[in-house]
């Protein structure tokens, strides 16, 4: 929990001080392409050990060498999601709403924001059971990659990165 929320001030930190230099749009991008590919990684080493950990001797095994690195990634996606896609979308709030409705408009997407990532912490252990841990973190990938190709194309500034 301690590495978590340490991983997340100093992603915070990096998006206020990144985002004036790379910019909004590539941020994004950064944050979005890098959580996915965790997210997927963490899938594939969780597939590895859910089928092959009865394979003996050099496998990759929960007790391992190599069991550090599902929360090694698991902790990068915690830096790589607050260094762009957590904090942007608050940064964004202000130019897309109108003036006129920017109030009732910034806490309505906020309060969906949030219904959203309590609906995601509340059926987390109910997607595990139902895809299983690696079908799950494979979801969360295709979500984030998904979601970075719909961002392409409609947010605002240069088409390319």
């Amino acid at each position: 929990t301690t590495l978590l929320g340490t991983l997340e001030f100093i992603g915070t930190l990096m998006c206020v001080i990144f985002v004036k230099f790379v910019g909004k749009r590539r941020l994004s991008f950064f944050s979005m392409i890098g959580c996915g590919i965790c997210f997927l990684s963490t899938a594939i080493y969780a597939y590895i050990i859910r089928n092959y950990e009865h394979v003996e001797v050099t496998t990759i095994t929960e007790s391992s060498e190599f069991s550090w690195i599902p929360l090694a990634l698991l902790l990068l996606s915690a830096l790589l999601s607050h260094s762009g896609i957590r904090l942007l979308p608050w940064m964004l709030i202000g130019e897309v709403y109108p003036a006129k409705i920017r109030g009732v408009s910034s806490g309505i997407s906020g309060g969906t924001g949030y219904v959203f990532g309590f609906l995601a912490n509340k059926l987390f252990l109910s997607m595990i059971s139902t895809f299983t841990l690696p079908g799950t973190f494979l979801l969360y990938s295709c979500v984030s990659f998904i979601g970075c190709i719909i961002l392409f194309f409609i947010l605002p500034g240069k088409f390319l990165f």
